[in-house]
Parts: C-alpha cells; sequence; structure tokens
C-alpha cells in the first residue's frame, strides 16, 4: 500500500517537472511584454544595440496592447537607430513619437534628430523647415535652434552653390571667404591630391606611375597590376591627378630648359591628351572638381589661385588676396562649394576656401 501510494506521487512529481519543462520552452510571444521591456533595457544599457533594437522593435509590433512604457520604448528605439545610423527607420520612428507623445519633454530631442536626418541624409529641405518652425514655436529662440538655423543656412546654401559652382562658367566663380584650420574633414573632403609620382585611381582599378624613357621622365596608365602604356603628350609630367570618375588624369609638364609649365588633361575614353593653359608661374599641384563632367580645375598660377574650364575656354582669378603658392595638398568638397589646401613647409595648417557666385563689379 505504502509502495502504491509513493509511485503515484512519484507520477504526480514527474508530471509537474514535465509541465515546468514545458512551460520553459513556451513560445517567445507568451513572455510578458514587462520582462521583454527589461530585457530591452539590459541590453541597451550593456552596449547591446543590435540585441535592444530587436527587442525594442518586438515590443512596439508584437505588443500593441501595452500602452506602459509606450513613449520610451519609441524614444529609446529611434535613438538607437539613429546611433546604428538606420536613418530611414530612425525617422520613422521619431515621427511616430512626435505624433503620440507632443507634450513629453523630449520631443526637444526628436525634433532636433529629425531636422538632422532630413537635412544632413535625406537632404530634404522642405521636412527639415517644417520642423524647424514647429521646434520654434514650441521652445523658442534657444541657442540649439540657432545653431540648427546656422547649420539649415550652410547646408542649403552650400547644395545651391554646389548646383550653381559646377554647372556655370569658370568665369563666374570666385572664392568668397577663406579660413585657417587646423584639420581637413576626410567626409567633406574624401579625395585628397598630392604631388607624387604615382597614384591609383579612386574606383581602384587603374593607376598611372611616372617613369623614364630614353631619360626623360613620362607617365604611364593601365588597370592596376597589369602594363601601363605611355600617356600621349606626358614628357617631363609630373604630379598627375584623377578625376572622380577615374576616366581624367590632370597633370603639368615642363621642360627644364624653360620656366614655362603647361596644364594637360588626359582622357582614358579617347586616349587623346589636350593642353588647356601654359605660362610661367603655375604650380604642378592641380585640384579637378567633384561634378560628372570633370569640369573645372584649379591650380596656383603666380601664388594666387585660378580656375579654368576642362576644355581651356574660359579662365578666371578666384582671389586677388590669397597667397597660394607652394601648393602641398588640395582636396575638393563632395558638394562641391569648397575647396581645403596646405602649403608646403606650414604642418597642420589648412585653407577652408567658400566658392560662391561672382559678384559683377560695377564702374561708376
Amino acid at each position: 500500500m505504502k509502495i502504491t501510494r509513493f509511485l503515484a506521487l512519484f507520477v504526480v512529481l514527474a508530471a509537474a517537472l514535465f509541465f515546468l519543462s514545458c512551460g520553459s520552452r513556451a513560445p517567445q510571444q507568451a513572455q510578458s511584454p514587462e520582462s521583454v521591456f527589461n530585457s530591452a533595457t539590459e541590453a541597451m544599457v550593456k552596449g547591446d544595440d543590435p540585441g535592444a533594437i530587436t527587442l525594442y522593435y518586438r515590443l512596439v509590433n508584437d505588443y500593441p496592447d501595452f500602452k506602459m512604457y509606450r513613449a520610451d520604448i519609441l524614444f529609446r528605439l529611434g535613438e538607437l537607430l539613429y546611433k546604428t545610423e538606420r536613418y530611414d527607420e530612425a525617422e520613422k520612428t521619431f515621427v511616430i513619437f512626435a505624433e503620440k507623445f507632443g507634450g513629453d519633454e523630449r520631443l526637444k530631442a526628436v525634433y532636433e534628430k529629425l531636422i538632422n536626418i532630413y537635412v544632413q541624409e535625406f537632404h530634404d529641405d522642405a521636412r527639415a523647415q517644417k520642423i524647424r518652425d514647429l521646434y520654434a514655436q514650441k521652445f523658442g529662440g534657444t541657442p540649439t535652434l540657432q545653431a540648427i538655423d546656422k547649420t539649415i543656412k550652410v547646408l542649403q546654401s552650400g547644395d545651391a552653390d554646389a548646383d550653381n559652382i559646377l554647372s556655370m562658367d569658370a568665369s563666374n566663380v570666385a572664392l568668397v571667404k577663406w579660413e585657417k584650420t587646423q584639420a581637413a574633414d576626410k567626409d567633406l573632403f574624401p579625395v585628397f591630391n598630392y604631388i607624387n609620382d604615382d597614384s591609383k585611381s579612386p574606383d581602384g582599378r587603374f593607376s598611372v606611375v611616372k617613369k623614364k624613357v630614353k631619360g626623360r621622365s613620362c607617365l604611364f596608365t593601365g588597370p592596376s597590376g597589369g602594363k601601363p602604356e605611355k600617356i600621349p603628350g606626358s614628357e617631363d609630367g609630373a604630379a598627375p591627378q584623377w578625376s572622380w570618375d577615374s576616366r581624367f588624369i590632370a597633370f603639368t609638364t615642363r621642360r627644364w630648359a624653360g620656366a614655362e609649365r603647361h596644364i594637360k588633361i588626359y582622357d582614358s575614353a579617347s586616349g587623346r591628351t589636350a593642353e588647356i593653359f601654359r605660362a610661367k608661374g603655375i604650380d604642378p599641384m592641380l585640384l579637378i572638381s567633384p561634378d560628372k563632367e570633370s569640369s573645372k580645375i584649379i591650380f596656383s598660377y603666380n601664388s594666387r589661385l585660378w580656375i579654368i574650364n576642362r576644355n581651356g575656354n574660359s579662365l578666371s582669378l578666384l582671389d586677388k588676396a590669397l597667397a597660394a603658392g607652394g601648393l602641398s595638398m588640395t582636396a575638393w568638397s563632395k558638394e562641391g562649394n569648397a575647396i581645403i589646401f596646405s602649403k608646403n613647409g606650414a604642418d597642420n595648417v589648412f585653407y577652408l576656401c567658400q566658392l560662391g557666385r561672382r559678384e559683377i563689379e560695377t564702374i561708376n
């Protein structure tokens, strides 16, 4: 009898253990939203951004009726998406937050993030301005708003100037302001130019190298690792520079018997070289514009910056006062509205130059 009772008790305990074991392997959706929220918060605190994003998304999608901490969930999700540069998703999340929680004190930070996304990532000036106006209406003229206005103005004018500068004739381009800085931002100026004897194209597929042929230095180009061919008209060539699309090579030549230097452009598509300008006092450094046509070349002539159309049919002095001789590095901004350069013997000193439309001079 005792054995029978013992066996019965054993069966009950075994069944209970089996039930608990099955319960521990229950589908994830059976987990309480509070538990998911706590796990998401723990992942975020530990720096596990992908894990936290997954859990916060789960709260948004799988628990639509879980209203507790909803503002926290959306805000944290938006912040994490923004931090990990998932801007499309961050924008959608922040918009939902702004619509549902207009009285939340974090709305200020959400508006600031949205403005950054619209201006810097989406280049959507209209939506950026709309959020800016909502920000001003709700929070007034804060220092942050002044910074926002400055950013919008610079980037908007930069885009407009870039569109105008790279499409208009070189004679209409001028240097409108400049300042010294201690660094060149690689994000804004992705292609640096130096005076080197060899250079790889931006796409990495081709190279140009300086070699001697019968006692004279010439430039050769071809696929990287392949057999290079001599560039026509490159005798005594120096400082070859690639266009951003890896099609053109700009370089200068100079016969040592004279002081005159020639600016030449090699077109890899046609295999031809064109001379676009020559004079005494030209630096070897050249700078090609970032537009699809590679339409402009900036160079130093008599220690001043000049700009010329790639076909050589128009030439203009950018600035009368700024000394720009002995260039060691040059770069054109990817937006096309600025250049930066440094000089030989001046480490960590860069000249940041804003380009714009030349003002028409009137004679009284």
